[in-house]
């Protein structure tokens, strides 16, 4: 379930619900993390940090960032956690990763570092991207950024 506001977290963490937090910087991703950690603790449910937790973030995958933000900045829609909507904002604040795979990789791996429990990333691709080139990242994502953290599962959205 997405978390809206520090009511949901609480309603979450009572009833056991997953949460999912997805399209934030790393600001409001630390802070949402914390917070329901915290409620499951108040809740009788312990968990690690990042348990139970789906963590999701934008995603394009070129030959190097600026080449990235250049092709996928004309399919982003207005969702970058920012007052200006733009790729560039998204990439500043961890809440979209572009570039070549070792520099994705790079990036996901600094996130996962700071939350033992977290298992789950869920892939958001800018929505004005045509079926082909959403394919063609999704198959680059995985030969070449998936295998860097193991038996990883894949979420699209």
């Amino acid at each position: 379930m997405p978390i809206a506001s520090g009511r949901t977290i609480d309603m979450m963490a009572r009833y056991g619900l997953k949460a999912m937090v997805t399209l934030n910087g790393e600001k409001i991703l630390d802070d949402v993390v914390s917070e329901y950690h915290a409620a499951c603790a108040r809740h009788g449910r312990p968990k690690q940090l990042g348990e139970d937790m789906i963590w999701g973030a934008g995603l394009y995958l070129a030959g190097s960032q600026e080449e990235a933000i250049r092709r996928v900045e004309p399919a982003h829609d207005e969702r970058a956690p920012s007052t200006i909507p733009s790729i560039r904002d998204g990439v500043k604040q961890k809440a979209w990763f572009c570039g070549p795979p070792a520099e994705v990789i790079e990036g996901i791996k600094s996130i996962e570092a700071k939350y033992p429990g977290l298992e789950d990333f869920m892939i958001h691709w800018a929505e004005g991207l045509s079926p082909a080139e959403f394919t063609e990242q999704l198959r680059w994502f995985a030969r070449d950024v998936m295998p860097a953290f193991g038996e990883a599962r894949l979420a699209a959205e």
